[in-house]
């Protein structure tokens, strides 16, 4: 007889527990070579049986049928079928002596009743162990989608834990488990990767300064340590693509076509999400140039809003309306502007912004009294909270005691229907109060610190461009702040987004009343309670 040697092992749960490939082809051939089998082929496949269709199978099947062998030498019959279609072809080629025998290091199968009978039995085993692992991988699936766990993979920059809280799979590291062990909290089922994990945010935070195309953040992303999967080399445009399209990355996470809440900690906003993706979707965002223009895709056309593009003339930098040129041109403006004078300009405004620094002092005074005052009351709301959750745990307590009282034998002081009650509503009540414990840490937000790093900012703004080396570093800049030339008469003004929108206004205000009262001048001190009062009048009416 001519015999097939078929391996098979799938990544289903079904086959957990089943030798790789590898082991069943070698213990496969020993037994071939005991019995001095005549071996044909050695087929190896890589797919679940729990569905027909797997094409070396299907194959083998066929060759079979053309008569180019007449057995099959298997590590067991589970590795031939697991579904009913694929188990009833085996039989009727059986029937049909088309295979003389099916072999197994155990047993031999031949065409006789009781043999048919009990391949028969293992065939409807194999069937009723899929079905069940389906049913049971559906309850798990649906199960964690309703905690918020993502059922697959997690993608890079986080890590699949199991229910020992370990890293399960090929990601396991022991750098990472120890990281992981000693942040001394329960880990959930998907963790961020303590290593990886900001690397990807690092991505995250270049792709939002607008500033980088495309092959400069695969060249960033390289150098930082994240790789193809398989190559090892740069990670592929569409991969990268993909990774800052990732919902997954907000905390929320898509299955089967539904988007769903996550309990995983996230590496982005949903503001930075949509904001990355605005910036994928430009057709403006920067490319490699030969020439650095600064202001490239913040300069607009005073007449069609279009942005203006740079050139390199007689030595200097100008700027362009891109539709203004060429036969089919579909704008009128022939006019360009130099960069020099848009440079003078931008230094200007920057220097304008400038808060005066008694009146920045006062300001961080004035704000520091309201966040003490500010915590004061959420630190009392705390208090509260803290009170009522240890109220409602002495009551859970108190309940159990008295449930597992010698004198409750027979449910006479509490039945156990009724202990399951209350301490469902108890229990249900200290997760509402943790959640309001948790809230309000949310809220209980260090604002305070971020306004001192924000005024410090505006404080160096006209330094920090002048200061910047590089294109890059320039247009992160510009990006940070959302600057934009725009028309305004006669002249190229910049405009800039909130919160540096605002305290230009408040500039412009602010001199504009000490020009039409003389009398607020600036005293030996510094600036007078009036002028301060300006100020805050002033950024009050913009909030």
């Amino acid at each position: 007889m001519k015999y097939f040697i078929y391996c098979r092992r799938s990544q289903d749960r079904e086959d957990k527990q089943t030798l790789s490939i590898e082991s069943q082809k070698r213990d496969l051939l020993q037994v071939a070579k005991n019995k001095g089998l005549k071996i044909v082929e050695v087929i190896e496949e890589s797919q679940s049986a729990y569905k027909r269709g797997r094409p070396k199978f299907n194959a083998m099947m066929e060759r079979i049928e053309n008569g180019e062998a007449n057995a099959v030498l298997t590590w067991h019959l589970t590795r031939l079928a697991r579904n009913a279609a694929d188990g009833g072809l085996i039989t009727t080629l059986i029937d049909e002596e088309k295979i003389k025998e099916l072999r197994t290091p155990e047993k031999v199968y031949l065409n006789n009743r009781d043999d048919k009978f009990m391949m028969a039995i293992h065939f409807a085993m194999a069937k009723k162990s899929s079905d069940d692992t389906s049913a049971f991988v559906k309850n798990n699936v649906k199960t964690k989608l309703e905690k918020g766990e993502y059922p697959g993979v997690a993608p890079y920059g986080y890590l699949n834990i199991d229910r020992n809280g370990v890293i399960s799979g090929k990601r396991f590291d022991r750098q990472k488990q120890g990281i992981l062990e000693d942040l001394d909290s329960p880990l959930r089922r998907i963790e961020l990767d303590p290593i990886e994990g900001p690397l990807i945010r690092k991505i995250i935070d270049l792709a939002l300064t607008g500033a980088y195309s495309m092959p400069m953040l695969q060249e960033e992303a390289f150098n930082l340590g994240i790789k193809g999967k398989i190559s090892g080399k740069k990670i592929c445009k569409q991969s990268l693509i993909d990774l800052l399209s990732s919902t997954f990355y907000t905390g929320k996470f898509k299955y089967l076509d539904e988007i769903h809440q996550g309990i995983h900690e996230p590496l982005m906003t949903e503001e930075e999400h949509q904001k990355i993706q605005v910036i994928l979707r430009s057709k403006s965002r920067p490319k490699k140039i030969k020439r650095e223009y600064h202001f490239s895709g913040i300069v607009e056309c005073p007449e069609c809003d279009h942005p203006m593009s740079g050139e390199f003339q007689k030595q200097t930098h100008y700027y362009r309306c891109a539709k203004a040129k060429g036969r089919e041109a579909i704008c009128g403006n022939k006019r360009h502007i130099r960069q020099d004078k848009l440079e003078e300009e931008m230094i200007e405004t920057l220097k304008r912004i400038r808060i005066p620094d008694r009146i920045l002092a006062w300001a961080l005074k004035y704000l520091k009294v309201s966040y003490l005052e500010e915590n004061k009351v959420l630190t009392g709301k705390q208090t509260l909270i803290d009170k009522n959750i240890a109220e409602e745990k002495g009551k859970l307590e108190r309940l159990t005691a008295k449930w597992l009282s010698e004198s409750n034998i027979n449910g006479d002081l509490i039945s156990d229907e009724d202990y399951k009650e209350k301490k469902k509503v108890l229990k249900a009540n200290i997760e509402a109060w943790k959640k309001q414990l948790a809230d309000s840490d949310n809220e209980k937000d260090n604002w305070l610190s971020k306004c001192e790093a924000f005024f410090e900012k505006v404080r160096n703004l006209s330094r920090e461009y002048k200061t910047a080396d590089t294109l890059i570093d320039k247009r992160i800049f510009l990006n940070s702040i959302g600057a934009k030339f725009i028309r305004t008469g006669e002249k190229m003004t910049v405009q800039l987004e909130e919160p540096f929108s605002l305290l230009l206004q408040e500039k412009i205000l602010y001199q504009s009343i000490r020009t039409a009262k003389k009398g607020l001048l600036e005293t030996k001190e510094g600036h007078s309670t009036s002028e301060m009062s300006i100020w805050l009048l002033g950024l009050d009416s913009n909030q």
